[in-house]
């Protein structure tokens, strides 16, 4: 007996099957969501004027960006992951971040290494595109000034000089005005040296001192302070190649040209003789005590950029007078 036989004989009918076109894609209320809109400001009101503007702003927007859940910080982890890489660093964590403009960019690229859209590559142009300069020195120190004043990060600026450094060092030479001495021999940049700052663990090398001095001589004279401040070039009154006769003429030879109210002279070294002792004041305030024998290149480049910054010029012992280790993070 089959179960059409059992009970009554009438056949029993099974559940019907839900056919694909009788299923509704559309608002359970079938009715369209209603934003009330301020005829005056435009901006629209109501339980769905959020979701309205979110819309919008979602319309409006010609330079989307490719981030998934996680966003900025998890780009940020990525980034930070592929330098300590590139570096040989043992943790990411020890990676310089990347700068906020970095992050954009690289939000907005996609795996062919085109961009979003037509208006995300003219926005990356405009704001990551370098002007030339016609010296080598301006090129090199200056080509980077507008995008230090909106992003301060230059260890992030640094790394992207690495494909350069990877084939041959840079080759620097400073105006005269910086030393009041010719560049006789350039000044040489290596990958080894930017590892260096980068790694902040190992001495600076003395071209480091020579090209930030070059540098802060720019700030000098972009503040219009360039009578007030003046820089010793470091490698000329090193002990080392250099006569004690030679390293005190040139000493002299500058000062009495150039007549500045303070002189920057990094490694000085006992260069300052008796005979100048009656010409220059020599003072003594206290300073910071580095912890390691290594830290001294980044204490004196510490010490230049907060002299000049802080426009210091007198009451050295008053506003020098503190022993203790400078912070990490003053000094990165």
């Amino acid at each position: 007996m089959s179960a059409s036989d059992s009970g009554s004989g009438k056949t029993k009918r099974g559940r019907g099957v839900t056919r694909v076109a009788y299923v509704t894609s559309g608002r359970v209320d079938g009715q369209r969501r209603h934003v009330d809109i301020d005829p005056r400001s435009g901006h629209p009101s109501g339980p769905n004027a959020d979701r309205l503007a979110a819309q919008e702003r979602q319309r409006l927007n010609d330079a989307p960006h490719l981030l998934s859940q996680g966003g900025y910080a998890k780009l940020e982890k990525k980034l930070r992951k592929s330098r300590a890489d590139a570096l040989g660093l043992e943790s990411p964590d020890l990676a310089p971040a990347p700068a906020r403009y970095e992050l954009w960019k690289a939000a907005r690229t996609k795996s062919d290494g085109n961009m979003t859209s037509s208006s995300a590559a003219l926005i990356s142009q405009r704001i990551f595109t370098r002007p030339q300069k016609q010296s080598i020195h301006d090129t090199v120190i200056h080509e980077d000034d507008d995008m230090a004043k909106a992003e301060d990060d230059p260890l992030s600026k640094l790394m992207t000089k690495f494909p350069r450094l990877k084939k041959a060092p840079l080759e620097l030479y400073w105006d005269l005005r910086v030393f009041g001495i010719p560049p006789h021999v350039p000044v040489y940049i290596t990958l080894s040296n930017a590892l260096k700052i980068i790694g902040g663990d190992r001495m600076l090398n003395i071209s480091i001192i020579q090209l930030w001095c070059m540098y802060m001589d720019t700030i000098v004279v972009d503040q219009g302070r360039s009578s007030m401040y003046g820089f010793i070039e470091p490698q000329t009154i090193q002990s080392s190649g250099n006569t004690l006769q030679n390293r005190q003429q040139y000493l002299q030879t500058w000062m009495d040209e150039s007549k500045r109210d303070v002189y920057l002279v990094p490694y000085i070294d006992g260069v300052i003789g008796k005979s100048r002792g009656q010409l220059v004041q020599i003072l003594y305030p206290k300073c910071n005590q580095q912890l390691d024998s290594w830290e001294c290149g980044f204490y004196v480049m510490c010490w230049i950029k907060t002299i000049i910054r802080a426009v210091i010029t007198d009451d050295w012992n008053e506003r020098f007078k503190s022993t203790s280790p400078i912070p990490e993070d003053t000094i990165r």
